[in-house]
């Protein structure tokens, strides 16, 4: 299924790809349609679409504006020996790239020509008027318009492929190219940016242009892993799902609730813990793929919800009507004023009639069982296993154990979502039936149900044994599972414990009392909070900053005030005893530019705050900062 929506796309129904009797419309303006054959790739420029078939083939289409109709309104074909498997438009050209690394240019005129030959290409980007190719060995050839300096070669264009060799020797991933801008990703996730600069869609704070790559040190350490340039803007992506634009947002194509320019990259706050999997941007508009939710959001220009007013936030595209949900997205892409997103039908996980008509059976797919499998919970799962041999040395439980301990003698939160039955058995507690369900709630009940029957029930059933007999077959699975089958690790587990502290201290608690101790509460009272921080410096409670502060804390949702607090302490828990125990301090963060993140010194509780100049920015800067909260144990 192919998917489209933006200017005029009502007069090139279909594309030429099928009869315009074929393409459906929705209420929100998004065109839809089966073409005939599978496309495994698209591509769009200002005036020019390209689509590749399954089997390598290529068909282009030049876009004409309404005033000026052409009688060419089916895609070309073109005739290539070669296999087609990447391309990218620009503004009347394109670049295909084919089996083997061979690169293909095609003019305006659709006539293809082999560049770079005897080079093997492994990436091709194409602007507006300037091509980019990266080959296998990791150079970098640019040519063709160098109005701005966006071949990155100094001044004058050319018309043949030349090496950057400002970048020799530096591993690249990824290359991208907007109007007159180009971009570059290395490996490590450094990202450099050269051409036109007027709207700050270089990210490097100021509106100069660059005839040579500059490093984007602001978005150092955010792990960028793909980048998407439009017409004067420009959309990263990072390894988290995490978008930030920066460029020209006259159209609202930024996507952050303003219509001004940003001159260094800023983070989509609307879309901030979505984990979108692919961005695109068109000339003056963005998308953003969520795969988790199948939902593709869009803001700038050529939104599909029907409106004609340009848009500063991400919204989410209604593409297919409730008759054919069930399709997934595999790409989106965006060129000039059009926006596309391809779609295939979700893989059934319906019993399939496989050779029903000679067997009279149905046959369940190996493929749908060891889905079925891999979602069981493992509490309910682990019947099966067979060997209940510890899979770690027994030397690292007794390690985890002298961790645990240190965080009880320290009164330190942990959430380590153990069960009531771990911090019985460290005070000598025999854990029951009921902790039994508590760690695996599906045979515990089973247990249970078999405790319910009564004499008479099991002498009307002829069963060869009495409720006693069960009873006693209950408590010796119970003393099995909770203390012969874990004995060796577990002890290992309490002697590093006990190593730290004192065991006749410890014995004091009660199981739920060492629990709360250790894993603390989510009785989270942020009044309290406000109430008990300690200012140094020279803030105080009518500090403009901190006014801001409290007012984007209490903007927060839930989840972010949790993140805040894992942020600010290292742990999103609250302390047994309330909320009174943290005792936060805020101070200002010394020698700091608009440009720095709040930062944390968790053992201190100490939070140290750049002074912003506006709210907004210390919005954005928060905002970021509780993204990255996790410091050196990242996942």
């Amino acid at each position: 299924m192919l998917c489209y929506w933006g200017e005029e796309e009502g007069v090139r129904a279909g594309f030429g790809l099928v009869k315009p009797g074929r393409v459906q419309r929705t209420h929100s303006g998004v065109s839809f349609f089966s073409p005939g054959g599978r496309i495994t790739q698209l591509a769009a420029g200002q005036r020019l679409v390209g689509f590749i078939r399954g089997d390598g083939s290529v068909s282009v289409l030049r876009l004409t504006p309404l005033e000026a109709p052409s009688e060419k309104t089916i895609p070309e074909s073109l005739e290539l020996k070669e296999k087609i498997r990447l391309m990218s438009c620009g503004e009347t050209q394109a670049v295909l790239l084919a089996d083997g690394g061979k690169v293909l240019l095609m003019d305006q005129l659709n006539f293809c020509r082999l560049i770079l030959s005897g080079t093997k290409v492994i990436q091709v980007a194409c602007g507006n008027q300037h091509c980019m190719a990266l080959t296998h060995d990791g150079q970098l050839f640019t040519w063709g318009e160098n109005s701005s300096g966006q071949l990155g070669l100094g001044s004058g264009k050319s018309n043949s492929p030349q090496p950057l060799r400002s970048l020799r020797g530096i591993p690249l991933a990824q290359i991208s190219a907007g109007g007159d801008h180009s971009f570059a990703l290395s490996l490590s996730g450094t990202v450099f940016g050269w051409g036109r600069n007027n709207a700050g869609q270089l990210g490097l704070g100021n509106a100069e242009n660059r005839s040579t790559p500059a490093c984007v040190n602001h978005l150092n350490l955010k792990k960028t892993v793909f980048i998407s340039c439009g017409e004067d803007h420009t959309a990263t992506l990072s390894k988290g799902g995490t978008v930030f634009t920066f460029g020209s947002g006259r159209f609202g194509q930024l996507g952050h609730n303003s219509f001004r320019d940003e001159l260094r990259p800023r983070v989509v706050a609307a879309l901030w813990g979505s984990k979108v999997s692919q961005i695109t941007c068109g000339r003056n508009h963005t998308l953003a793929l969520v795969s988790s939710s199948n939902t593709v959001y869009s803001f700038g220009w050529q939104l599909g919800n029907g409106q004609q007013t340009n848009q500063c936030v991400p919204l989410p595209v209604d593409l297919l009507p409730e008759s054919n949900h069930g399709q997934e997205i595999e790409q989106i892409a965006a060129g000039g004023n059009l926006s596309f997103a391809l779609c295939s039908q979700q893989e059934n996980d319906s019993v399939q009639p496989e050779s029903t008509q000679n067997e009279g059976i149905l046959v369940l797919e190996d493929r749908l069982i060891d889905r079925w499998i891999s979602e069981c919970a493992p509490d309910d799962f682990f019947c099966i296993l067979i060997s209940h041999q510890p899979s770690l040395p027994e030397e690292r439980y007794f390690l985890f154990g002298c961790l645990c301990g240190l965080a009880f003698y320290n009164n330190s939160v942990v959430n380590l979502p153990f069960p009531l039955a771990l911090f019985k058995k460290l005070v000598n507690v025999q854990p029951s039936l009921e902790d039994l369900t508590e760690f695996s709630p599906v045979l515990g009940q089973s247990l249970q149900s078999t405790l319910d029957y009564s004499d008479e029930d099991l002498q009307s059933a002829e069963m060869p044994y009495t409720v006693s007999v069960l009873k006693k077959f209950v408590e010796a699975y119970v003393d099995h599972a909770m203390n012969g089958s874990v004995e060796r690790v577990f002890e290992e587990f309490r002697r590093g414990f006990y190593k730290v502290c004192d065991r006749d201290v410890v014995k004091l608690f009660l199981p739920e009392e060492l629990r709360g101790v250790m894993l603390g509460s989510e009785e989270y009272d942020w009044d309290i909070l406000k109430q008990n921080v300690t200012y140094e410096g020279l803030f105080h409670p009518r500090h403009p900053t901190i006014i801001s502060f409290w007012e984007v804390f209490d903007e927060l949702s839930a989840r972010d005030k949790k993140a805040f607090l894992l942020f600010l302490t290292g742990f999103d828990r609250v302390p047994v005893l309330g909320m009174n125990q943290v005792k936060m301090r805020v101070r200002p963060l010394l020698f700091y530019t608009q440009d720095h993140l709040p930062e944390a010194l968790t053992c201190h509780s100490l939070l140290e705050l750049p002074v912003y100049n506006t709210k907004e920015t210390l919005r954005d800067k928060l905002t970021e900062a509780l993204q990255h909260k996790r410091g050196f144990w990242d996942d």
